[in-house]
């Protein structure tokens, strides 16, 4: 029988004899050790004899003989079938010691991710310093070879947890390979990334791969490698004897997938060729991604012959992109902080892909360069390190803070939230009367619009309010209705056809169309410009900008707008202050979170009717109540050391709940809106700017209607 005292002496002698080759290689020479295998003899041969075909014929296949790096990217690739062929083409003995081993060790008795290791040390060879510190442009660390067993067991892996781990950079240096060993075949190969910033893309992945594409080293060691130029949008590609770009060998590309964008755009630009002997793609800040790059999975991979879908981030939601695809087979409760290592499978978030991934974890109190100070010492600039760690978290408590357990340990962790109070409940409108009936006269109605067409998840909605005033004269809001605007049919009159439809409601529900009205700014110039020309005018709200700190004309917007005045912060639980005489731009982060304020303030001060159930009754792919009204809440977040109201981040809420808070957006706007733009304050008597004559007529006791009864005393 084979013994295990034979199979460690055939891999020394194979170690030794790759090590000669290396030396050569390095040396200036060429060499190819060929590990005794018939099946890599047999191919070696018969590129010899085919090695006339030219580059991007059909025909053309990667070319070993000459460089011991191509033929371990090949021996990589091809592990299965080798293994195969070995079995067929071996003599007893071999055979004996073949079928001993198994599949694990191949046809070379090496594993498959050794010979990707071996092809690693060839192109980006560790140089050892004085220092003790290997220089190399990627560092073989155990975390780095856990990956290239990923790599070598597994279509999909999925990296998540401590910052600092290589989840980014490991799979950009394994594209930078796989796209280099196809580039002289006609269709190549196609190497993409994705992220959901361009900072980022540009700063860290762009920066990523540039180095290590254009990291040169002394010798000859790859026909191929090296031989692409840096093309337009973050691109790779090849070029011709004229300079100019060629299609033929594949593409290495990064991709931005903005937030919001709509999927099936995105959809179109994560797939591109078809045709490609191998296709390997990183879904980088997989938490902050969107639905398209999993939707996409079956047509990106249905005809490459090797293919890698790879995932990383850091966690975040148990229902984002990175949270689901992180789930253990086994659950949760299988594994825990200290897990490394588990598998899962692929997930939308509409459905099971079925296909098997492995997960890795890095928690960095268990990096090899914080239990090994050899590790720590010899790959300080790619490992954490107890040093690095001492300059990040000064103290216990900062070790204890969710964004240090996040970034550091970086296991699914739950962030604890500290002051803060949900925005509106049913308990408080029931408190405060808003969930009653309209009791006052309509003096004028208002629209808000949150136009959102654009975007998966999202409605068009179009809520009418009704605006009054009390037996005092004091404001009264009243929802008079949400409506969801259908989509147009075709999309090249869409904003024509929305426009159209916009104003046929605004005239029925008696809506004056001149400044009457809002919507969110962002990204609907066209659907602007479509209502000004059917004379139409909007309001205009920019989310994220700051609440205005004077009196004064908006130079985006060109509309009036005052300051907003804090006589009060809405009542919070964890005691936040309430009487601070300040305004808005002092204490509230931006615009979308002022117009929440006014809202609980409006509704606090008992001048809000009808926000009840009623109001959703015919709105389609609606949720319930307390769903659509009840689920965004205030935060207090620091800038510049100065807390500020914010709400909650609407992109997690979206995630998270799978539905667009877009009806609580047009509430949130249209109080904003009676407020800066009209001057309409819950605590001071009449319509602010809304025509005087008539509030004033109405408000005279003399001409009061006396048969209006008002169910609720007044409230202030």
């Amino acid at each position: 029988m084979f013994s295990q005292d034979k199979f460690s002496k055939m891999r020394f002698e194979r170690f030794s004899n790759l090590r000669k080759v290396k030396n050569l290689v390095e040396a200036g020479g060429k060499g190819v050790y060929l590990y005794g295998s018939a099946a890599i003899k047999e191919e070696y041969d018969k590129r010899l004899k085919n090695s006339k075909i030219p580059i991007y014929h059909d025909e053309y296949l990667p070319d070993f003989t000459e460089y011991q790096y191509d033929l371990e990217m090949f021996i990589f690739l091809n592990y299965d079938s080798l293994y195969r062929r070995e079995l067929e083409l071996a003599d007893k003995e071999k055979l004996e010691a073949l079928e001993a081993m198994g599949l694990e060790y191949g046809a070379t008795f090496f594993k498959r991710q050794e010979h990707l290791e071996n092809a690693i040390l060839l192109r980006w060879p560790e140089k050892m310093l004085p220092t003790g510190e290997a220089s190399t442009a990627f560092a073989l660390t155990p975390w780095a070879k856990d990956f290239l067993y990923g790599l070598s067991n597994y279509s999909n892996i999925v990296q998540f947890g401590g910052g600092g781990q290589g989840k980014t950079y490991s799979p950009i240096a394994f594209m930078v390979m796989l796209y280099d060993h196809f580039i002289h075949t006609k269709s190549g190969a196609q190497c993409s990334f994705s992220t959901v910033s361009e900072t980022k893309l540009k700063s860290s992945i762009w920066s990523h791969l540039t180095k290590l594409y254009s990291w040169r080293n002394k010798y000859t060691f790859s026909k191929y490698a090296g031989t692409a130029s840096v093309a337009p949008e973050y691109t790779y590609k090849r070029r011709n004897l004229a300079g100019k770009y060629i299609e033929e060998g594949g593409t290495m590309k990064g991709i931005l997938l903005v937030q919001g964008a709509k999927t099936a755009r995105q959809i179109d630009k994560l797939t591109g060729q078809h045709d490609v002997m191998a296709r390997a793609y990183l879904l980088d800040e997989a938490q902050s991604t969107g639905p398209a790059p999993l939707q996409a999975y079956n047509n990106m991979f249905l005809h490459p012959r090797w293919g890698w879908f790879l995932m990383a981030g850091n966690y975040e939601l148990d229902e984002d992109l990175l949270g689901i695809n992180t789930t253990p087979s086994d659950g949760w409760e299988s594994v825990n902080e200290n897990t490394h290592m588990w598998e899962s499978t692929l997930k939308s978030p509409d459905s099971d892909l079925g296909h098997k991934s492995l997960v890795i974890h890095y928690n960095n109190e268990l990096s090899p360069g914080m239990t090994d100070p050899a590790m720590a010492k010899k790959y300080a600039k790619f490992l954490m390190t107890p040093e690095k760690k001492r300059r990040l978290y000064k103290s216990v408590e900062e070790e204890e803070t969710y964004e240090a357990k996040r970034f550091w340990v970086g296991f699914r962790f739950e962030k604890k939230k500290e002051n803060v109070e949900k925005v509106l409940t049913p308990e408080i409108l029931k408190e405060f009367g808003a969930a009653e009936k309209q009791d006052f006269r309509t003096l004028f109605s208002v629209a808000s619009l949150d136009s959102a067409h654009s975007t998966e998840r999202d409605r068009s909605i179009l809520t009418i309010f009704n605006v009054g005033v009390d037996e005092r004269g004091y404001p009264m809001i009243a929802t008079a209705s949400v409506l969801s605007l259908p989509k147009p049919n075709a999309a090249l009159t869409y904003y024509k056809e929305t426009a159209n439809m916009i104003k046929d409601r605004l005239v029925i529900h008696q809506v004056e169309l001149a400044g009457y009205s809002i919507m969110d700014w962002t990204q609907r110039s066209q659907l602007l410009e479509g209502l000004r020309e059917l004379g139409v005018v909007f309001h205009h709200m920019i989310y994220q900008q700051h609440p205005p700190k004077e009196i004064g004309m908006n130079e985006v917007t060109k509309t009036l707008e005052r300051p907003i005045e804090l006589e009060t912060i809405p009542t919070f639980a964890n005691g936040f202050e309430r009487d601070i005489k300040t305004y808005a731009h002092e204490k509230i982060a931006n615009r979308i979170t002022t117009g929440a304020y006014l809202f609980r303030l409006f509704v606090e001060k008992g001048r809000c009717r009808n926000i009840n159930s009623s109001i959703l009754q015919g709105v389609p792919n609606v949720k319930s109540f307390e769903e659509e009204m009840c689920q965004r809440i205030f935060e207090y977040t620091t800038n510049h050391n100065e807390p500020k109201l914010k709400l909650d981040d609407k992109s997690i809420f979206k995630r998270k709940r799978r539905f667009s808070p877009d009806i609580l957006d047009t509430f949130y706007q249209v109080f904003y809106m009676l407020y800066v733009n009209f001057g309409i304050h819950p605590d001071r008597p009449g319509l602010g700017s809304m025509k005087k004559k008539k509030v004033e007529k109405v408000i005279d006791n003399k001409i009061w209607d006396a048969r209006l009864r008002f169910r609720n005393k007044p409230r202030s």
